[in-house]
């Protein structure tokens, strides 16, 4: 692109063939042109920062399963955002109906977990149910690790976990310390 507007102005300011009164105007009409794509490069960068990159959480939604028939979960539906264009702060659902658990080493317990996007003190949660036989303990999780929100449930009963998301940057590494 810029090729072709360096040939422009080559044209415009060698150009013999007319008088000096219209090589003048050409010549300031190729600076006005400068100067305009100038300016609107350097606000495109100023709207494309606000637009593209808005402050948001990476959250974590996190069910640890125990018992008979730990290897699924029902009706399991969570919070997100629906791209980058939701940003206006609004969380939307996501059902996803039955999951399948998976085995986590070391331990007794299968887990399930899914990441989101979701904006500053805006509502996070995950709900699932597990087999009759089994129970289920949901986390939701700001970075992966650090723990906004724990709920045990009891043997066949529908867990949930909801919390509104603290404000951008404001996490403490305990909950119950959150500002």
């Amino acid at each position: 692109m810029w090729h072709l507007w360096l040939g422009w102005w080559d044209l415009a300011m060698t150009r013999t063939t007319h008088s000096p009164k219209t090589t003048k105007p050409a010549r300031l009409a190729a600076i006005g042109a400068a100067g305009l794509l100038l300016a609107s490069t350097l606000s495109g960068c100023a709207l494309i920062e606000g637009t593209i990159a808005p402050k948001a959480w990476a959250i974590t939604y996190q069910v640890e399963v125990t018992g008979e028939g730990a290897d699924r979960l029902t009706d399991v539906s969570y919070g997100d955002t629906d791209g980058p264009v939701a940003f206006d702060g609004d969380t939307i659902e996501t059902s996803l109906g039955d999951v399948t658990t998976t085995e986590t080493t070391g331990g007794s317990a299968r887990t399930w977990d899914v990441q989101a996007i979701i904006a500053p003190e805006q509502p996070a949660w995950v709900e699932a149910t597990p087999g009759p036989g089994a129970s289920a303990k949901c986390l939701i999780l700001i970075d992966g690790e650090r723990e906004i929100q724990a709920v045990q449930g009891g043997q066949g009963e529908t867990v949930t976990c909801k919390v509104d998301t603290p404000e951008f940057g404001k996490v403490s590494a305990a909950p119950d310390q959150m500002v």
